[in-house]
């Protein structure tokens, strides 16, 4: 699983720092405000099925019946999902948003959805195939990678970045059903629509879930942009993907565990949550160094890294450091009471962070200090690993 985790997250790394010379700052900022709005729209398609798919495949796993009914299930969900998402989203660029060339660059993307649509992740995890996923992961970033060195030339080819990740996106579907049908020989078929329901329905939640947890911590750079403009976005968004790669220091941890945390608790909850608690205090020593030598060290990773042109993106770095180590707490936390299957509560604790995080930025933005913009994200995650971890000791009892 950590070779996965490496593929799908430390592989476009490599060429980041790349993407981010290359471009110049502005239009860094554009694409990172680009792929912002495709994390939303492949949110929407996904539905959670990333966390119901995976139960039900994990506790159905030797049952070749149910699997092919929930993959057939899931992807003509997904698909009908895809169209509908593009069609609004398209709409939403021609005659909403500001900027008229997002249209260009939306439908130049747009290979992404298709990647979201068809890419069974959840199936591999529930099955415990950590090695398809690897090979998926990492035969797709490895043409993204080639591709962003050979063909990204000068700022001017930000439709080239756009046309890559796009491929990208086409490629992790096409070898994703590869592998399902040639190596599972998983069999599509028409599930009666009371099952789709149920399937849709059982998701549901978690979707809601992770709508809104998704919906703040994607609406700063969109505020960034409004705020301040392109080049903060791109400040932030360097920002955001090294903290991202601080934080496989636990995500590992969580998606190896997850499974297992979702059968022991399904058998015996105080020994699952003992599990789980266990797990949490493993994943937090790696992350409380990480944020150490970030705080003293984030202006020289910045500019070794990126270029001086980038050092904006030191204090970002600093302040959002910090967040690795928050978000390991509410992450197991989180999987324990997805296990538990208290979807509503969680949509309740989501819903005052979101809360929390709107009422906040107005505050921050008031002070009229563009960094004081990315504080509301921290305090946000603190009130919900605090309300999630609260609620899973409890099961203890």
């Amino acid at each position: 699983m950590s070779l996965f985790s490496f593929a799908d997250l430390v592989m476009p790394l490599i060429s980041f720092p790349y993407r981010a010379r290359v471009l110049g700052v502005d239009n860094f900022g554009t694409l990172i405000l680009i792929q912002i709005f495709f994390v939303y729209l492949c949110l929407i398609i996904d539905f959670g099925f990333n966390i119901s798919g995976l139960r039900l495949i994990a506790v159905n796993k030797e049952n070749n019946e149910i699997i092919s009914k929930t993959y057939s299930s899931i992807i003509i969900i997904k698909t009908l999902l895809g169209v509908f998402v593009y069609l609004i989203a398209l709409q939403f660029f021609i005659y909403i948003y500001p900027d008229p060339n997002f249209v260009s660059y939306f439908n130049l993307s747009s290979g992404v959805l298709f990647g979201q649509i068809f890419f069974a992740r959840w199936l591999f995890q529930g099955l415990d195939d950590f090695k398809s996923l690897v090979i998926i992961s990492l035969i797709s970033k490895s043409i993204f990678t080639f591709l962003i060195f050979v063909l990204l030339k000068d700022e001017n080819d930000l439709n080239t970045a756009l046309i890559i990740h796009s491929i990208g996106g086409v490629l992790l579907g096409l070898f994703s059903v590869s592998i399902v049908f040639f190596k599972y020989k998983i069999k599509i078929v028409i599930p009666k629509f009371s099952y789709l329901i149920n399937v849709l329905t059982d998701s549901s939640k978690v979707f809601w879930s992770l709508l809104v947890s998704n919906f703040y911590l994607n609406l700063t750079p969109i505020f960034l942009d409004k705020f301040l403009g392109k080049s903060d976005v791109a400040f932030y968004g360097i920002a955001d993907k090294l903290v991202q790669v601080m934080k496989m220091s636990y995500n590992v941890i969580t998606q190896v565990t997850f499974p297992t945390i979702s059968n022991l608790i399904s058998k015996n909850i105080i020994e699952g949550v003992n599990y789980t608690i266990t797990s949490i205090k493993i994943s937090i020593v790696l992350p409380t160094l990480l944020f150490i030598l970030t705080l003293f060290f984030g202006e020289y990773f910045i500019v070794i890294i990126f270029g001086n042109q980038y050092l904006g993106a030191s204090i970002y770095l600093k302040i959002m450091s910090i967040l690795p180590l928050i978000c390991s707490l509410s992450s197991f936390s989180l999987n324990g009471l997805y296990s538990l299957k208290l979807d509503h509560y969680i949509t309740k604790i989501l819903g005052i962070g979101l809360f929390v995080f709107i009422l906040s930025f107005f505050i921050m933005s008031k002070l009229n200090i563009s960094i004081f913009l990315i504080l509301p994200i921290i305090l946000t995650e603190l009130v919900i690993s605090i309300l999630a971890f609260r609620k899973l000791i409890s099961f203890k009892n």
